[in-house]
This record gives C-alpha cells, structure tokens and sequence, in this order.
C-alpha cells in the first residue's frame, strides 16, 4: 500500500474571551498522519503574551514547545518538528492575553495518508 503525501497549512485565528485562551486544531482523521516541521504564532493585539503547545493524545496532553513575552504582531517561531497520529490534535494554550486579542497560529508541513 503506497503513501500519498499532501501539503498541511492550517491557519487557526481566534479571538481570545477572557486572560487564557485554548485553541486545538481538527483531530487527525483515521489513516492519517500530520508531519508538522512549522509553527509561528503571534498576538495581533498586544505584546507580551506567552504561549504553550501541546500533543492532545486523548490521554494527556504532552509538552512540546513554548514561546514567552511575544512583542505585539511580531511572529514567533517555534521550534517544533513533530509527527502526529490518528486522533491526536495540536493544542495551544495562550496566557496573558486579554478579552478581544487576535491570536494567530500558521501550521505547515505534510498531510501523509494510506491510499486505498
């Protein structure tokens, strides 16, 4: 069974709604696996938010990265090279930001899965 390899860019842009703010993108479909080798984040409102990001394995949540004291709308790279599996999902966790921040997270790299 042969592998088709697809781009991944995922954008996710919420509005923060109190001073800690979860977003979580889609949960990897059955079949197949996300190769993430980019993640930039940043605060479109104002300076000296941190951010953690996490694997949600659906058991725990596991630590792989984290940016601190983000100057307002400046990108922070984060230095993330990860694989994830069926069900598992990227999950960030923003603090010090307030009501009404405009977060911003770009996810790059590739959609691998099983051709049928």
């Amino acid at each position: 069974m042969r592998e088709k390899v697809h781009p991944l860019r995922i954008n996710l842009k919420p509005t923060a709604s109190t001073t800690t703010h979860d977003v979580s993108t889609d949960k990897v479909k059955t079949g197949e696996q996300w190769k993430i080798d980019q993640v930039i984040v940043r605060n479109n409102t104002r300076a000296n938010s941190d951010v953690e990001v996490y694997i949600d394995t659906g058991a725990y949540y596991h630590a792989v990265d984290f940016v601190r004291g983000i100057a307002e709308s400046e990108w922070a790279k984060l230095d993330i090279d990860l694989t994830l599996k069926e069900g598992e999902s990227l999950r960030f966790y923003w603090t010090d930001v307030a009501d009404g921040d405009v977060l911003d997270m770009h996810i790059t790299g590739e959609r691998r899965y099983r051709n049928k």
